[in-house]
Order: structure tokens, then C-alpha cells, then sequence
């Protein structure tokens, strides 16, 4: 399946909607600081991802009928470590969908965003 650009957008939402929630609910200040750190650099890469989505493929959301819609959250942090896996694994479906031969930026970005998943994964460990 492949993912369209309003699937890519409630995608980053959802993704920057439920580390928030996790940052907000965890009672370790360690994951708090992660998260946080997850957050504000998952923000910065998903406005560029989205924006580089839409001048590439000429999409206006002004012209668009569709509607966002968000997702639940949980306000559960010890599941935050499944859901940056598995947000990390999801990145695959955007490659397929937004990358070419001829393109190197919309990968270079989906790149980033999983090199800070994994670094959050991996702050998230210690103590």
C-alpha cells in the first residue's frame, strides 16, 4: 500500500502528537528529557518532509477535499519505546512511496527522522 501525501501528514502528526504525550506523562526525568529532545527535532523534520512532499508532487491543500484526521493518543510513557520502534519500522512505507532514483531529498529527511528515533531510542535507555 502506498502512502498518499494526507496519509504522510496524519502519519507525522500522530507521530509528534503521541511523543508529546509521552514526554508530558513520564515521571523519569531522563525520558522526559528525550522525548522532548525526540520531539523538537521530529517537528523541525516533519514540516521539512511534508513541505518537500508537497512541492514535489505539486500539492495544494488549499484545493484538497480531504480532511486530516488525528489519531488517539496514549498517555501510557511506558509504551513509548514500541511506539519509536515502531514508528522507526513505519518510515519503510514512506521510502516506498515518496523516493526515486532521481530523488535524494524526501529519503535524506525520512533518514534523519530515524537516526533521531534511534538516538531517542537510545536515551531512553539509560537512567
Amino acid at each position: 500500500m502506498s502512502m498518499d501525501h494526507f496519509q504522510l501528514m496524519q502519519w507525522v502528526l500522530h507521530i509528534l502528537d503521541q511523543v508529546k504525550v509521552f514526554h508530558w506523562t513520564t515521571r523519569q526525568y531522563s525520558a522526559h528529557k528525550a522525548l522532548d529532545e525526540l520531539h523538537v527535532s521530529l517537528s523541525d523534520l516533519s514540516d521539512t518532509l511534508v513541505e518537500a512532499v508537497m512541492g514535489k508532487y505539486s500539492k495544494e491543500l488549499s484545493k484538497s477535499k480531504n480532511t486530516l484526521k488525528l489519531e488517539p493518543v496514549s498517555s501510557d510513557p511506558s509504551k513509548a519505546v514500541s511506539f519509536i520502534e515502531a514508528q522507526r519500522d513505519q518510515i519503510e512505507q514512506a521510502y516506498k512511496s515518496f523516493s526515486n532514483s532521481k530523488s535524494t531529498d524526501i529519503p535524506s529527511i525520512l533518514d534523519d527522522m530515524q537516526n533521531a528515533m534511534n538516538k531517542a531510542l537510545y536515551l531512553l535507555t539509560l537512567q
